[in-house]
């Protein structure tokens, strides 16, 4: 589908028409978007609307990490508060020469920026936000969503950006994180994180073990009191938790399986099948 699209987007419901556009049909409170579609499927080209719409609008007032009531959560209504979007020139600025680096990987257009919902360890409902490859980033946000209807527990949800990037403060904040352009700790390869491919959840409780040396190493450094799986406590991830059993029905990998330096807190998907 090529050419030049006419799409007009009702802002009140955000809802789609790529149908030919004229003067005499043109509804009232729309914004009216004439682009270039060479190359595009019809969902890119939604995609790329529903961003332009997402940056000119601000889509509500909440900001990452705020606080919400159910009433408010009604009021707004869910669907401005769980969307995707695609990297703004916004979102853009917050990330470029952070989590997003010279010789990234990835490119912007293949990145997508997640809102959602989440519960925190207080039982609070919050604003949150990732930035995870195009190739996950539906079944990231059907997760989401499903975590957040069982109201199960994620400390924070906040670009690693928020940490200049530093995966160790985000990690020991117990901050859950996704796209971050990076090595993997303590090693010289790329992190599939690096693509936007892996997420970490509540980091803090569910560390990665490596043994340099002989010597282990736990990350992050103050996560020493969840070394042992054997245990039981609060926010653990096993077989047994929701997170788990989401996420690898969604076919990604658990990095608590693995034989040797388990990290407990990483789920990761191939991006390129």
């Amino acid at each position: 589908m090529g050419g030049l699209l006419f799409g007009c987007i009702l802002l009140a419901g955000c809802s789609y028409d790529f149908g030919a556009w004229s003067a005499e049909s043109e509804p009232k409170a729309v914004i009216r978007i004439q682009s270039e579609t060479d190359g595009l499927s019809e969902q890119e080209m939604k995609d790329l609307i529903a961003s332009m719409v997402a940056e000119s609008e601000g889509r509500t007032e909440v900001e990452p990490g705020d606080v919400l009531s159910e009433e408010e959560i009604e009021e707004i209504g869910l669907g401005r508060l769980f969307y995707q979007s695609r990297i703004t020139d916004s979102i853009f600025e917050r990330i470029d020469g952070k989590s997003y680096k010279e010789g990234c990987p990835v490119s912007r257009d293949d990145l997508r920026y997640l809102r959602i919902l989440h519960y925190d360890f207080d039982h609070n409902i919050r604003a949150g936000e990732l930035i995870c490859h195009k190739a996950l980033s539906d079944d990231m946000m059907d997760i989401f969503l499903k975590l957040y209807e069982a109201e199960y527990p994620i400390e924070k949800v906040l670009l690693v950006d928020e940490y200049g990037a530093d995966d160790d403060l985000s990690s020991s904040d117990n901050n859950t994180s996704c796209f971050n352009y990076r090595n993997v700790s303590g090693g010289s390869r790329l992190s599939m994180h690096a693509y936007g491919a892996a997420i970490d959840i509540n980091p803090l409780y569910n560390p990665y073990l490596t043994w340099p040396g002989g010597q282990l190493n736990c990350a992050p450094a103050n996560g020493t009191d969840y070394i042992d799986r054997s245990r039981d406590f609060l926010y653990k991830i096993d077989e047994e938790d929701l997170c788990y059993q989401l996420f690898t029905e969604a076919g990604f990998s658990w990095g608590g399986s693995w034989q040797s330096n388990p990290d407990y807190m990483h789920f990761s998907r191939s991006v390129w099948d």
